[in-house]
């Protein structure tokens, strides 16, 4: 796939701009980001996307991610500078957004292509404060939002955490699987789904779709003459002690017709 020419594999912004910048690929899904640099946007971006496509980029955070993802990244220019300046700016992008961390982003060390850091001015400092504002307000970088945990057995909310990686530590589950679940991509963890918190009126209760978390879908208990649900059974082990029947032949056949009928009751577990 070439995600220069179709901007659904990787969206690249200022395709006519060919000079020196600092430069973000911004994975969507998980809102991890790598930080380069370049003389040549363009020609640099031509460079990953051959050893992406190839899956031989030498970044191998980067190459399984984008394998896994490709429909969810972009590529912008984060910083125009001068190309004296291009090593410096690198390490302090780098540092400013923490991208050396795995959680957080693809690279794999803290001073970019440079052996040693030096320090900045106020003067610096300060400009590039100001475009890291401006890219946030524009919504090329997102700052971490607060993620909401709720029970997929009640749908009702149980804990804020700041951050995802929070979250992962308390419930012991892997951040990229919470990710996941903010994305859409799976439904829920160890009985708990997640949720980013975008206000401060955000509900305590959510409604489960049965569909989607089928452990926890519940047999229906229909009466045949009026087509109404009478009642809601938890699970098939429950209908083992309301029916006398063995658990396996319950299950054989609802995987053979969907449905057990006794009397004027058909049971089905949608």
């Amino acid at each position: 796939m070439n995600f220069i020419t179709k901007q659904r594999d990787f969206f690249i912004e200022e395709q006519t701009f060919r000079g020196p910048c600092i430069y973000c690929i911004h994975n969507s899904a998980n809102n991890k980001m790598y930080i380069g640099q370049a003389s040549d946007y363009q020609d640099r971006v031509k460079k990953h996307r051959v050893e992406l496509e190839g899956n031989r980029h030498k970044n191998s955070h980067l190459q399984r991610s984008y394998n896994k993802y490709k429909t969810t990244f972009k590529v912008y220019p984060l910083d125009k500078c001068d190309r004296a300046d291009l090593k410096d700016r690198e390490v302090f992008w780098i540092k400013l957004l923490n991208t050396i961390n795995a959680d957080l982003g693809y690279n794999k060390t803290s001073e970019g292509q440079l052996t040693g850091c030096g320090e900045f001015s106020e003067e610096r400092r300060r400009k590039c404060s100001e475009n890291m504002k401006k890219q946030i307000q524009d919504g090329n970088i997102k700052n971490s939002c607060p993620v909401l945990a709720y029970s997929t057995d009640t749908g009702e909310f149980y804990k804020e955490y700041p951050q995802m990686k929070d979250a992962a530590k308390d419930l012991k589950i892997k951040r990229n699987t919470i990710s996941e679940i903010c994305s859409g991509i799976q439904f829920s963890s160890k009985s708990f789904t997640f949720k980013k918190k975008t206000s401060e009126d955000f509900p305590f209760k959510i409604e489960i779709p049965i569909t989607k978390f089928s452990r926890h879908r519940k047999i229906l208990k229909i009466d045949m003459s009026t087509g109404e649900i009478v009642e809601r059974i938890p699970s098939a082990k429950n209908l083992v002690d309301l029916l006398g029947i063995k658990y396996l032949s319950i299950n054989q056949i609802f995987k053979r017709k969907g449905h057990i009928i006794i009397g004027n009751y058909k049971y089905i577990y949608p």
